[in-house]
């Protein structure tokens, strides 16, 4: 199932990819989603690959919100990891990153990119991904019903970003 969607955050692309790779803004974020637990570890450009900033979370969170049927899958919680590698800036400050998020010991995974490039109002973010639930028969039921919560927490993480961004003006 295609997760498509446009994100907005007011400061330049330079200032919002500092935000993006900062360990504190990331742990905001976990603890704004809900997380019972979390780690984050960013791995600067000129590490492991001399091009890529690369940020891994992984965070453990209550399955409450979920639906029913997917909640029979994950009576433990979710423990969610995610990798955002961020590629160079182009000369504007634009910059894509490979995004991959795994729920540990699920079928369930999500992979695209998330673009982000200056615009009048600041930064415009597009993140353009494919959630998969690999269950024979109940994949396509259980994309449509996890996809909902996928969205709300990519919400949930972009007004914790505005709200970073107003606070360090």
């Amino acid at each position: 199932m295609k997760i498509d969607l446009d994100l907005m955050h007011p400061a330049p692309p330079v200032v919002v990819h500092a935000m993006l790779t900062d360990p504190q803004f990331h742990e905001r974020k976990c603890a704004a989603t809900g997380a019972l637990e979390y780690q984050v570890r960013v791995l600067p450009a000129g590490g492991p690959d001399p091009t890529r900033t690369v940020v891994r979370t992984q965070r453990r969170l209550p399955t409450d919100g979920l639906p029913d049927l997917v909640r029979s899958f994950v009576k433990n919680g979710l423990v969610v990891r995610e990798s955002i590698a961020w590629g160079p800036a182009h000369a504007d400050g634009a910059r894509v990153a490979e995004v991959d998020v795994q729920i540990v010991g699920q079928p369930v995974r999500m992979r695209g990119t998330l673009a982000m490039s200056p615009c009048p109002r600041g930064t415009a973010g597009h993140l353009l991904a494919e959630l998969t639930v690999a269950v024979p028969l109940l994949g396509g039921a259980i994309e449509k019903l996890v996809a909902p919560t996928i969205v709300d927490a990519i919400r949930a993480e972009e007004r914790v970003g505005r709200d970073w961004l107003a606070q360090a003006r």
